[in-house]
């Protein structure tokens, strides 16, 4: 995806959420879903009848609740946090 396709999505508070190509946006705008916030100052979109201008930003109308990432407890994703150092000495744990 292009800097220049990229369309920001921003959450009902207008926290950033993701960032997601221009035909996303237009379809979840065509659902009902998003609203436009800012526009592309030079690009635009062109359909069978007529110009759209290119959104930049837009936010999603509906609150949903983010998922939380849920990592398992082991020792291996302790190791891998503290980057295969130990907490004592400071030496590095040979990885297989």
């Amino acid at each position: 995806m292009s800097a220049q396709s990229a369309v920001l999505f921003l959450d009902q508070s207008y926290r950033p959420l993701r960032v997601e190509s221009w035909q996303r946006a237009i379809a979840d705008l065509m659902l009902g879903k998003t609203e436009i916030v800012e526009y592309s100052a030079d690009r635009t979109i062109q359909g069978v009848g007529r110009t759209y201008p290119m959104p930049s930003v837009v936010r999603v109308l509906r609150h949903f609740k983010r998922d939380r990432i849920r990592l398992k407890f082991s020792r291996l994703n302790i190791y891998a946090r503290d980057a295969f150092t130990c907490q004592y000495c400071g030496g590095r744990r040979q990885t297989e």
